[in-house]
């Protein structure tokens, strides 16, 4: 999982933006909500300029066995 993360975190440092990443991997974003239409994905986003993050939001879990499967 670090290593998902460290490449998410670097990929994200090339974005010059601005952009929105929306839906984003269930592994790197275990708080948020599963994706209705692929279960792989997550109700994320995050606001990038210049590679760096300006805003981050996401549906939380309210699903509690959803939740325990996660950790």
């Amino acid at each position: 999982n670090r290593m998902i993360d460290t490449l998410w975190k670097a990929i994200r440092a090339t974005i010059s933006g601005p952009a929105y990443l929306v839906n984003q991997p269930k592994i790197i974003s275990p708080l948020a909500k599963s994706h209705k239409d692929n279960p792989e994905l997550t109700e994320r986003f995050q606001v990038v300029i210049a590679g760096s993050e300006l805003g981050n939001g996401y549906s939380e879990i309210n699903d509690p066995q959803d939740q325990l499967d996660r950790f």
